[in-house]
């Protein structure tokens, strides 16, 4: 399978598995799980050249690890929007953890700390410097620091799911928020004297009139 083909499957288990497995026929248990084979028959119904090993490709070398198959089911590690039951333990996470925020959101963040929008869980970031991704919406994101050490201690249960952690909701006592930075004025050309009357001369060649400053192009980041 190309890149393409890769992508397209990954998208296809995404929304069978995390959001509306019902729309492929597929039962999903209480954990997340559903049998393999099921899952490559409604796979098939819709792309038929996907074959058992294209999955497994997916599965044990695609970077982000998003699926996981055990005892002849397959699942998705995280990103459920569906309500699953999460059947591992709760583990000590690190000191800090990492989520996206849009900038406009922030607010409501300070106010209600992080809890899940579109998901299940809320999912966090072993790292702060992930490239920021431009979201539905779009619009500038920044990065808030969960000071998840000291939260466990506190009592909240994080879970470990490979390329992320989850957890229920982050208090905002337990959260780096970041300010963000003042708008930039907008520029704006000065205001011109009124130049002095003068009686035309009409056999001079009339000059462009250089008064003023030239409007420069601001580039905003």
């Amino acid at each position: 399978m190309d890149n393409r083909d890769v992508e397209h499957l990954s998208k296809m288990l995404s929304l069978m598995l995390r959001h509306r497995p019902e729309e492929f026929g597929v039962e999903v248990d209480r954990y997340g799980y559903a049998d393999l084979n099921a899952v490559l028959v409604a796979l098939q119904d819709r792309s038929p050249s996907v074959t058992m090993e294209d999955v497994e490709h997916l599965v044990y070398e695609a970077e982000k690890q998003r699926f996981e198959i055990e005892n002849g089911r397959i699942r998705a590690r995280y990103g459920h929007s569906i309500p699953i039951e999460i059947d591992r333990e709760p583990v000590e996470p690190p000191e800090f953890l990492y989520q996206e925020v849009f900038a406009e959101d922030l607010g409501m963040v300070k106010r209600e700390g992080l809890v899940p929008r579109d998901r299940q869980y809320v999912h966090l970031s072993f790292d702060p410097h992930r490239e920021t991704r431009q979201g539905r919406r779009g619009g500038p994101q920044v990065v808030v620091r969960v000071r998840a050490r000291e939260a466990h201690a506190a009592g909240l249960a994080f879970y470990d799911c490979g390329p992320t952690i989850l957890t229920a909701e982050v208090p905002p006592a337990f959260l780096d928020i970041p300010d963000l930075p003042p708008p930039q004025p907008r520029s704006s050309l000065p205001v011109s004297p009124d130049l002095p009357e003068t009686s035309p001369d009409t056999n001079k060649p009339s000059a462009p009139v250089t008064f003023g400053r030239v409007r420069k192009t601001v580039r905003r980041r």
